[in-house]
């Protein structure tokens, strides 16, 4: 994802250069230079937002997804007029704003959507980005239209609540989280904490040398089985059908299996409870393998023990 990401924003850049060439040409350097660097500054904001929404929904951005986000060539246009100080609505600032209004709202917004339904790449993403496509256009046009055609700064009302609602709730949603992580301590999950008597460190191997892991065995209780709580970041979600495992390993190869777990956002937090006498395995022996939906044998060993 991020090199599409890296190729769409370099393409949404590129498309600016010419506005500013002209704007140069048309109203003097300094017009030009502040053209382009509001243009700029606009462009590359989205798309820092976009890479965080596509990361947090774990999806990737499509060719339909890059036509959305062309509609903020639209609203950078807008913005670099604005930064430009040029404040003339006829001429090439006029054409250029008339020019983006158009794209942006109606050719743009009218084909994305067909588009994907006809080629079946609608997502959640997409959706997502069209309405914040939509809302910064809405956002950029009334910012033009005060500035430009003397309209009271009342129309900026409505755009502007909407993202100050909008920060207002994220705020929120930080102090409730600093508050409620405060109160239930130093643990990510009260619930599920134990209190251990070993600590496993589990280290990515060359299939995911990015995860980690750490796996908490507490005291066997009376009937032999020995509690434990796996923390591992880092992993990949799997396709459909797929999933991991914990083993315990014996001569350095798993053996017997202690649970399965799946992975949404690469963050898992799962208990587990093995009734094996350890003794008969390797100390520290466990690993986290990965099941494909291909293969279900303990091959792809993922994590596996800092220390054997």
């Amino acid at each position: 994802m991020p090199g599409r990401l890296a190729v769409i924003s370099i393409g949404l850049l590129a498309a600016s250069v010419a506005p500013a060439l002209a704007m140069r040409r048309g109203y003097g350097s300094k017009a030009g230079a502040r053209f382009a660097a509001g243009s700029a500054l606009a462009t590359l904001a989205q798309q820092s937002l976009v890479g965080i929404a596509a990361a947090r929904k774990n999806a990737s951005l499509t060719a339909v997804d890059a036509m959305t986000l062309s509609r903020g060539v639209a609203s950078a246009v807008l913005v670099g007029l604005l930064t430009s100080g040029v404040r003339r609505r006829n001429g090439l600032a006029g054409w250029l704003g008339w020019g983006s209004l158009v794209y942006g709202s109606i050719v743009c917004d009218w084909l994305d959507g067909p588009i994907a339904r006809r080629l079946g790449a609608t997502s959640e993403l997409g959706a997502l980005l069209d309405l914040e496509s939509d809302s910064w256009l809405t956002l950029t046009s009334a910012s033009s239209a005060t500035t430009w055609g003397g309209l009271p700064a009342l129309c900026m009302a409505a755009p502007l609540a909407r993202y100050a609602l909008l920060a207002a709730a994220l705020a929120t949603a930080a102090v409730l989280g600093f508050v409620l992580g405060q109160s239930s301590g130093p643990s990510s999950s009260s619930s599920a904490s134990i209190d251990p008597v070993r600590v496993v460190k589990l280290a990515g191997t060359n299939l995911n040398r990015n995860a980690r892991g750490t796996l908490e065995l507490g005291k066997a209780d009376g009937d032999g089985n020995w509690p434990m709580l796996l923390h591992a970041t880092g992993l990949r979600p799997l396709p459909e059908g797929g999933y991991y495992d914990l083993y315990l390993t014996k001569g350095g190869k798993p053996v017997v299996l202690c649970g399965s777990f799946n992975v949404k956002d690469g963050e898992a937090i799962v208990r587990f409870s093995a009734a094996y006498d350890l003794s008969h395995f390797d100390r520290n022996g466990w690993v986290i393998t990965r099941q494909l939906p291909s293969n279900h044998e303990p091959t792809q060993v993922v994590l596996k023990p800092t220390v054997a």
